[in-house]
């Protein structure tokens, strides 16, 4: 019996022996880009609710089980944990079904449709960043040298492994100029909590159409606008331009209202907004690569194309980076067509 397949028998054991939960079934719910699964648990006439194995050796489930009642008491609907066990890594959750936001974006008929879901999810943002002030401050820092940490996964993962690409000490101090620029803009930011991966997989259409939040683990204390980043400029579906600034100013309008802004202006607001999301896709580029070449998980190479594009039209915009946007045209597209004729 493989290790996966043991830790599938101990967690019906634990349900059963520990909790009662008899006479259920349990079934693949999914499984995320770090080394924990999702099962969900049926029972006769009753709710089934998600468990969440993390073995103990790979996932801490502590910061889980407390980002988690965290976020129910600022109001935020993410699933109440009903059960939890350290020591194995086992959770039991409320189940807040299986649609992705994402599901619903891609079915939306229009325009205006797609905005109100947009507006459900910032509804569930405003409560976090509004009500977490507090609950941030003891949180892992969202500082300078995780935000470079990230950003290296790009030239080791996607640009080194991924398109074969030798870095020479030219390349290499191009690249290092950049992310220090990219660093100093975004470490510049407000801060409050930061979910850090907010975006269309990780929130839940509701039977009343409202939104869910699952996968928060990772939350820290960092720059406001990294969640906005990561929703309206998502690595799974992408709009518009012109689509995506309007909803930044509408929303940006939302927060003055409620002083939540920090006293940045809209201008000031929008251009920390691209800043960020450059720090985010040349991270995203990294990581994917890392799941597919470390992790075996070959489904991430599908979105690198769209999180590409992201990249490329936002260096082609900050004339700040003028220099990495040329060295990038010279040695990353080349290699990156070669793999995408």
């Amino acid at each position: 019996m493989t290790t996966v397949d043991l830790r599938q028998k101990h967690l019906l054991d634990w349900l059963t022996e520990h909790l009662g939960l008899v006479g259920g079934t349990l079934t693949a719910a999914s499984a995320d880009a770090s080394f924990r699964r999702y099962f969900r648990y049926h029972r006769d006439h009753q709710p089934s609710v998600v468990v969440m194995d993390a073995p103990p050796d790979r996932e801490a489930i502590g910061p889980f089980i407390e980002i988690a009642n965290a976020l129910v008491a600022m109001g935020v609907r993410a699933p109440i944990v009903h059960h939890h066990c350290e020591q194995r890594g086992f959770v039991v959750l409320e189940d807040l079904g299986s649609t992705w936001l994402l599901t619903s974006l891609q079915n939306a008929a229009e325009h205006a449709e797609v905005t109100a879901w947009y507006q459900r999810a910032f509804d569930e943002l405003f409560k976090l960043q509004s009500q977490g002030v507090g609950f941030a401050e003891r949180l892992p820092a969202y500082d300078e040298a995780l935000l470079l940490r990230e950003m290296n996964l790009l030239p080791e993962w996607f640009l080194t492994h991924h398109l074969k690409l030798t870095l020479n000490d030219d390349d290499r101090h191009v690249i290092a100029t950049a992310f220090a620029q990219i660093v100093n803009q975004v470490a510049a930011q407000p801060t409050t909590l930061v979910h850090r991966d907010y975006h269309s997989r990780n929130l839940m259409v509701l039977a009343d159409r409202s939104l869910g939040v699952i996968d928060f683990q990772d939350a820290v204390r960092g720059p406001m606008t990294y969640d906005w980043v990561s929703v309206l400029k998502d690595c799974y579906v992408r709009w518009p331009k012109t689509w995506v600034r309007q909803w930044v100013t509408d929303f940006y309008a939302q927060w003055q209202a409620r002083n939540l802004t920090g006293g940045v202006s809209l201008e000031q607001w929008l251009l920390d907004f691209e800043w960020m999301g450059l720090q985010r896709h040349l991270k995203v580029l990294g990581i994917f690569a890392r799941l597919y070449y470390r992790d075996h998980k070959p489904q991430y190479l599908n979105d690198l194309p769209m999180v590409m594009a992201y990249v490329e039209e936002t260096l082609s915009e900050l004339t700040a980076l003028a220099e990495f946007w040329q060295w990038w045209q010279r040695r990353v597209q080349p290699a990156w067509r070669q793999l995408n004729p």
